[in-house]
Parts: C-alpha cells; structure tokens; sequence
C-alpha cells in the first residue's frame, strides 16, 4: 500500500518474490510518500511502513518583484526554487555576490545605482546542486510613477463620498430653509361674479391648506354675495362630525 490505499504500479516499479520485494528501476519526485507491507499467516498478521523521501532539486528557480521603482523606495525582490530539502539562496548584483542564505533581497531607500541586473542562485546541499534564476533587470526612476488603478479608485470614492456628504449637508440646508407653513384660505366671492380673491393669513405661506364639508359638496351652484352677507350674520356652520372631508394643497406661484 502507498498512502493509504492499495499500490498502484508505475512504469517504473516492479513486485517479485511472491510481493515481497519492491524495486524503483528509476526513482522519481512523484514516489514520495508512504509504503506499507502487510504480512499475515493464518494465525496472526502485521504491519510495516516505511517513509520514502525523494530528494532533488534545486529546479525552477524564480525571482518575484518590481521591474521599476522610485528613488528612495523600498525593494522586495523574492526567490523561490523546487527542492527536497529546500534550497539555500545567493544574491548577486550585475554578476557580484551581496548576499546570501535568505530567500529574500529587501533594499531600503534604493538609489539610481541601485538600477541593474539581479540573480538569484539556489543550491541544495543534499544533492549538491546548483541553479540559477533568469536576470531580473531593475531600473530606478526619479519620476514620480503614475497613480495606479487602486490608487484611482480610491480617489473617485473618496470624491463620492465628499459630493454625498456635500449634497445631504445642502439638502438638509434647503429643508430646513424652505420649510413649509401652513395657513388658512378665506375665498370672497366676488360682487360682481369674477374671480374668486383671495386672503392670506400669511404672506410667507408658500402652501394652503383648504377644507370644504359635506354640506358645500351637496351645494349645486357657489353661493352669491348676497347669500354670502346673509350667511355672515349667523354662526357659522360647524362640520359635520360624520361628513366626508376633502383635503387640498395649492401652491402659491
């Protein structure tokens, strides 16, 4: 069994002596993990395992990080490689040795001079191998780098944020403003049966507030003056308390 479940043979494993003997004509990396033997008589049975591990490497060695960068920023340059056990790193700058034993270069406070060609060389002190990464070419600018994409979006939202607060602050302002008042409208018919005048109780009223009863619905025609001067001389008539009301708003233009 390898891992756990029943072996599977590759191409490059073989099984004699009645499944007694294993043999890798040619290990590879995918024949880590693993093995157990089962062994059993009809009375009792065991059990052993063995760990194989696979060394190789160092193998796709790869360095990670700016291309460009500002004078006086900071530079993160990473390298990784594919090794069992993992490998050691050397730096070097334009073909000369700066550092080594860290997977990382950090630069703090870069210069023009700074600007060059970066290898990354990995060794693995198993199999006593050596690999090198690509070139990684760095340039350093005194120009300021253009704003990035996160940097924009951060700046349209902030802007959002401000026109929002700006365009509620105004609003609330206006509201409190232009808040409405309410007034009573007195009609007067007129004489002489043109229009209708009227008086406000307010002069700042921008809205009124008119209530008609059921008894002036159930009138066919608008009462005449005369029949307005006469009315005027007795109480006036109180709403009906069961009487349908009907509410309005006129806008004053």
């Amino acid at each position: 069994m390898k891992d756990g479940s029943d072996l599977t043979l590759a191409d490059n494993m073989t099984l004699s002596d009645n499944n007694r003997v294993l043999t890798f004509n040619i290990v590879k990396r995918k024949d880590k993990g693993e093995y157990f033997c089962d062994i059993s008589n009809p009375i009792s049975s065991d059990r052993a395992k063995y760990v194989m591990v696979v060394n190789y490497g160092p193998e796709n060695v790869q360095i990670e990080g700016p291309k460009k960068i500002n004078i006086k920023g900071t530079l993160t340059l990473t390298c990784s490689a594919d090794s069992t056990p993992s490998a050691r790193f050397t730096w070097f700058f334009n073909g000369t040795e700066i550092t080594r034993n860290s997977a990382e270069y950090i630069k703090e406070e870069v210069k023009l001079s700074d600007s060059g060609n970066y290898t990354c060389q990995a060794w693995n002190n198993v199999t006593d191998r050596t690999s090198s990464s690509v070139v990684h070419a760095l340039t350093v600018t005194d120009k300021p780098s253009p704003c990035a994409a996160g940097c924009i979006a951060g700046i349209v939202i902030a802007c959002c944020v401000i026109i929002a607060a700006a365009v509620g602050g105004g609003y609330y302002i206006y509201k409190r403003k232009y808040e409405l008042n309410y007034a009573d409208i007195k009609f007067f018919p007129n004489r002489n049966g043109g229009r209708v005048q009227t008086g406000l109780e307010n002069d700042s009223t921008d809205y009124a507030h008119v209530q008609m009863n059921s008894r002036a619905l159930a009138a066919s025609t608008l009462p005449t003056y005369d029949t307005h001067m006469n009315r005027a001389k007795r109480p006036a008539p109180q709403p009906e308390t069961n009487g349908a009301q009907i509410y309005s708003q006129i806008r004053k233009h």
